[in-house]
């Protein structure tokens, strides 16, 4: 910023570099046949150091605790790095035609499928409130 870089700018380089040092590592493994090509989805976690998890943590803190106007900046300021940062694997994987496949789906009926997902959603609940400042025997036993 002192320089006339946008720190937006700054962002997308460096996802830029992180990913694009990702792909050229998975390519050079793969063509030394040291790996399989299975390997090249994970250039996404190349730009995890990226996330800003203070200003994202501190935002939804301020928002919780009725501090609208300085929670909801803070979720912008975090949002605007979030995006700066996947444009530049959003391209990446627009040029090297990067396969991003999405798992499959396991092959169970889907009436299961839709129970299991709202047994896991509520048995994530119960444990986040178990973690919550109320007392334990309240947050535990609370449904």
């Amino acid at each position: 910023m002192k320089r006339g870089v946008s720190h937006m700018a700054i962002w997308m380089a460096c996802g830029f570099l992180s990913a694009g040092a990702y792909i050229g590592l998975i390519n050079l493994l793969t063509g030394l046949q040291l790996i399989g090509s299975e390997h090249m989805v994970g250039f996404i976690s190349s730009i995890l150091f990226l996330v800003p998890g203070f200003p994202m943590v501190t935002g939804m803190l301020d928002i919780s605790r009725m501090d609208l106007l300085a929670g909801m900046s803070r979720l912008m300021y975090v949002t605007v790095l979030l995006v700066s940062a996947s444009f530049a694997v959003w391209v990446l994987a627009s040029l090297f035609h990067l396969p991003l496949a999405q798992n499959a789906r396991p092959d169970i009926p889907d009436g299961l499928y839709l129970l299991l997902q709202v047994v896991s959603s509520g048995l994530l609940r119960r444990a986040l409130r178990c973690c919550s400042r109320r007392p334990r025997w309240r947050a535990c036993g609370a449904g």
